[in-house]
């Protein structure tokens, strides 16, 4: 079985068993006391019952070992059984009297409470982050994304390529048209604006936008190069 109680062999030691502990139960006895060896098995037996971190705590005071925790509580026999409830004396026995010393750890335990620490806490003001939320058309909130949100800019790459192609088929020069269309994405070694990279017209196996090298083109009915 395992030891639940404390050898204390300083005042502050016991202090802060009482400042974590509820109930705080205190066996002074002596090596050479034989009363105090008859009644150890009942103290032992209590605190393998009620002990409990944060609620109950049993410790042990040798008054020869301790003389200053002895004096502090005033101990003239042994053995002599101090109860602390909240930091306060509450109760006092004195001799090996087995049923008094049960009778005051159960009466103590009663109304023994944890003692909670305060833990890491927060900072004053911060709040935690609230996840992001969406305003629908029709007022109400959301906290799944639009549509077009979640699949990224793939709507504005169809409106600029349908803007392209409708400003291609009224245009008489098509190609020139689609060329200096608000909508054209220019690489950035055409000269223009935009975004561009190495096989932009001016990187190394470039074309223009609209250009149709390897096809045919109409012009008035006649295949390129069919019509002189």
């Amino acid at each position: 079985m395992a030891t639940k109680y404390t050898h204390v062999t300083t005042p502050s030691q016991l202090s802060s068993l009482a400042s974590k502990n509820s109930v705080v139960v205190i066996d002074f006895h002596a090596t050479w006391c034989g009363p105090c060896k008859v009644i150890a098995p009942t103290f032992e037996s209590l605190a393998s019952t009620h002990a409990s971190p944060g609620r109950a705590a049993f410790c042990k005071v040798d008054v020869d070992a301790a003389q200053e925790v002895a004096q502090k509580y005033g101990v003239r026999a042994m053995p002599t059984f101090v109860i602390l409830t909240s930091g306060a004396e509450t109760a006092r026995i004195q001799g090996a009297d087995r049923a008094a010393l049960t009778s005051a750890v159960e009466a103590a335990m009663k109304s023994a409470k944890p003692v909670y620490s305060a833990g890491p806490g927060h900072t004053l003001g911060a709040a935690p982050k609230a996840p992001p939320r969406w305003v629908r058309d029709d007022g109400s909130v959301s906290g799944t994304p639009p549509a077009a949100h979640r699949v990224g800019g793939w709507v504005e790459t169809l409106v600029a390529f349908v803007a392209l192609y409708l400003v291609s088929l009224f245009s008489i020069d098509a190609i020139s048209a689609a060329e200096q269309s608000g909508f054209a994405v220019r690489d950035a070694g055409s000269g223009g604006s935009g975004r561009g990279g190495p096989g932009g017209p001016g990187g190394p196996g470039g074309r223009r936008l609209g250009t149709v090298q390897g096809f045919g083109r109409t012009v008035g009915g006649c295949a390129s190069g069919s019509c002189g």
